[in-house]
């Protein structure tokens, strides 16, 4: 986790200094140091599933998707707000970098005092496998204890990103919106995604298997999916966004948590980094394939993500493997 906020602080500051010198190499040795050492979030999720009972596994990763969730819709604000000179003289296109840079600096005082790692130590003579950076998301796809559920995440991913950026340009030319009006779409799957990820702990208080919460949640985003298309009613749409995203959070973290069940407990640090790359993989995927079908017809990227989605429930479906993780 040190390394990788390292690597995030270091990444910022390149990169505002090739802001300042006007460098397009130092922006993309900055971006290339921060992408090789992006995985704060799926440590933070092994650290998450090491620290908790499994009874209490999906909530706690839902409350760190809510703080996620929080810095997504703060960041732009504050990085807007960094960058105006109307607010200081001396801002620039680079003020927002160094502030990031500064965050990164203080999370590593945060997590050096507070954080206490309740799993074993590296010992000082062992090595650090760089290279299984590389390999770790090819066995997982053959690992026969999360291949399944890892390929049913990779669709669902596919479908809630593609959703997720696509719509926007859906609704810019649907209803011929611009600026601020398009912006409330975002806004509603903030709204959503919020309170969903603090409602997890309901959820998992019933004591519902993971898998069924998985598929209601997912299911429930597919058919908000069919309703935007189908009800040609903008401000039914941005509400459809809000339940969307309320139950993606449900199917999220109990993705994960059926994901971490399915391995030992020393391998939860590589199952959530398989799982954040596959989540990767998804947003990848979605992004290039969305173009072309919204040449078909403009709605066709919205179709196909419900059949991906569908396609990932299904396949979830056919799971029947008993956890493993003894947490």
């Amino acid at each position: 986790m040190l390394a990788c906020l390292w690597g995030t602080f270091i990444g910022f500051v390149i990169t505002a200094f090739a802001f300042i010198t006007h460098s397009l190499l130092f922006i993309f040795i900055g971006r290339v140091i921060d992408g090789l050492t992006c995985s704060n979030q799926a440590i933070a999720k092994a650290a998450v599933i090491d620290s908790c009972p499994l009874n209490y596994r999906a909530r706690t990763i839902g409350w760190m998707i809510f703080a996620v969730t929080i810095g997504v819709i703060a960041g732009p604000i504050l990085g807007g707000l960094f960058f105006t000179q109307a607010l200081l003289h001396s801002f620039s296109a680079s003020s927002p970098l160094f502030i990031a840079a500064l965050l990164s600096l203080m999370n590593i005082v945060l997590l050096m005092i507070a954080f206490k790692d309740p799993a074993s130590a590296i010992k000082s003579d062992q090595s650090i496998p760089w290279l299984s950076a590389f390999t770790s998301i090819i066995r997982g796809f053959q690992s026969p204890a999360i291949r399944i559920p890892l390929c049913s995440f990779l669709l669902l991913m596919i479908g809630w990103t593609s959703y997720q950026f696509y719509t926007t340009s859906y609704l810019a030319q649907h209803f011929q919106l611009h600026g601020f009006s398009n912006a409330i779409f975002f806004a509603a799957i903030g709204v959503g995604a919020s309170f969903g990820f603090l409602s997890v702990g309901f959820f998992e208080n019933t004591g519902i298997q993971s898998i069924y919460i998985v598929i209601l949640g997912y299911g429930v985003l597919a058919l908000m999916i069919l309703a935007s298309v189908l009800i040609d009613q903008l401000l039914l749409i941005w509400l459809f966004a809000i339940v969307a995203t309320f139950m993606l959070a449900q199917g999220y973290s109990f993705m994960m948590k059926l994901i971490s069940q399915q391995v030992a407990d020393d391998q939860q640090g590589w199952a959530m980094g398989v799982a954040s790359s596959a989540a990767a993989l998804g947003t990848g995927i979605a992004l290039v394939i969305s173009a072309p079908l919204a040449s078909v017809s403009l709605a066709c990227p919205l179709w196909v993500d419900i059949l991906l989605i569908a396609l990932g429930l299904v396949l979830l479906a056919l799971f029947s493997k008993k956890p493993v993780s003894s947490q």
